[in-house]
């Protein structure tokens, strides 16, 4: 058994929406109201600033922002996060706790009560990363993430092996298989190797249609917000990537796009189900299935929604619209 907690966490609604609010007595403590994230990002004990905390994710997450330029004193301190970068998907608090819930290890602790880390390094080794994405981010126990710092002065297998061997053992069962696949390859260790799979070819592929499906999707909008549109009453074009599409109505417009999003949807979906029966790809063995699941089914419902609530009129749209912006 692995030497780690899962913090406790209460599920709250908050601007409107239930979320997770992880390892706070709300007996003691109160949420501070704010409109900026639908996850909670502050508590306090009087609702104000008296005794004001970060919670876990959101102390992590504005870690994550110093590391990538928002604090001049970190890049100071850590010359070697210069010129760090982070993904549109974690381009906000909101959008990275939505990929965060999906990862083994999210708000996992050591034995020291130490959250686990966001680490963008060990997936790409031994080559040099300077990017936060989803394809090579991982949580890791601050005694193996240490340890990577390292590996540039160790210039041997055995040294290796000591640096990562005990901590291998204890955090195994909170390691995503990606992780621990890495984690063998790097410190040679030989522990289990019949729990991970060869990867063909056939393997590869399936899983990157579905890393780049993933890519695609996060970043497609939820609502249809009207005040993304420019209006004209003698203009009927709407603007959609780098093409102009013309349509008679503005409900027409959005149609166009947002239906045929909900297709393109619907058809992964079949796709993935089909694909987990077929066993093309493994994908039960795979690290990302969880949150290509949730993400793919939350997309999903949206819009529906969307799609839905502009065939019957439940959100009032102009007749003609200029661009979407």
């Amino acid at each position: 058994m692995g030497h780690y907690n899962e913090l406790p966490f209460v599920v709250v609604n908050n601007n409107g929406v239930d979320v997770k609010v992880y390892d706070v007595d709300l007996d003691k403590y109160v949420i501070n109201e704010g409109k900026a994230y639908k996850n909670v990002s502050y508590v306090s004990l009087d609702g104000n600033k008296e005794g004001r905390m970060k919670t876990r994710p959101y102390a992590q997450y504005t870690g994550l922002t110093a590391r990538t330029g928002r604090s001049p004193v970190m890049l100071e301190r850590r010359p070697d996060y210069f010129g760090c970068t982070l993904d549109e998907q974690f381009s906000t608090f909101d959008k990275g706790v939505e990929w965060a819930e999906t990862k083994v290890g999210f708000m996992c602790t050591d034995e020291n009560g130490a959250v686990y880390q966001l680490d963008k390094d060990l997936m790409n080794l031994p080559e040099k990363n300077k990017h936060y994405s989803p394809n090579n981010c991982v949580f890791l126990p601050r005694e193996i993430n240490s340890g990577l710092g390292q590996l540039p002065r160790m210039n041997n297998l055995e040294t290796k092996r000591k640096v990562f061997i005990d901590a291998f053992d204890k955090y195994f069962e909170t390691l995503d298989e990606d992780a621990l696949g890495k984690l063998i390859e790097v410190c040679g260790h030989n522990y289990s190797l019949a729990k991970f799979e060869v990867k063909t070819e056939e393997t590869l592929k399936v899983r990157n249609k579905y890393d780049v499906l993933l890519s695609k999707i996060y970043s497609w909008e939820d609502n249809i917000d009207v005040s993304n549109f420019k209006f004209s009453d003698g203009e009927y074009s709407y603007k959609q990537t780098l093409k102009i599409h013309r349509y008679p109505t503005a409900k027409e417009a959005i149609l166009a796009r947002v239906g045929t999003r909900l297709l393109e949807l619907e058809t992964a979906s079949k796709d993935l189900e089909s694909d987990k029966t077929s066993g093309l790809g493994n994908l039960s063995n795979w690290w990302r299935l969880r949150e290509v699941e949730k993400v793919l089914n939350a997309k999903l419902i949206t819009h529906r929604k969307m799609v839905n609530d502009v065939e019957t009129g439940v959100i009032k749209l102009p007749h003609y619209i200029l661009s979407w912006v």
